[in-house]
């Protein structure tokens, strides 16, 4: 994600409440995010929307899809790779 997409995806968040940008202190150009009391509220009052769409999965297309599913997300969000072959 380019620095300006994030920043543009940040400032709601930040003007909610949800999260902070902090400082690096040895860096100013590292902004730190925490999530607020009131962002961690949202987090676990969605934790249950998002159960609730992994069991309509589960349902419609079983467990093996689930399985499945989730091991495709985790090797998206942790591949090293992947944000080289988009620029």
């Amino acid at each position: 994600m380019e620095r300006s997409a994030l920043g543009q995806t940040l400032r709601p968040l930040v003007r909610d409440g949800f999260i902070d940008l902090g400082q690096d202190e040895r860096d100013g150009r590292r902004r730190p995010i925490k999530l607020t009391k009131a962002g961690k509220d949202k987090v676990v009052r969605g934790r249950r929307y998002w159960a609730g769409a992994h069991e309509k999965f589960k349902h419609f297309f079983g467990d093996n899809q689930l399985v499945g599913l989730r091991k495709t997300l985790r090797d998206i969000a942790e591949s090293a790779q992947l944000p080289e072959a988009f620029q």
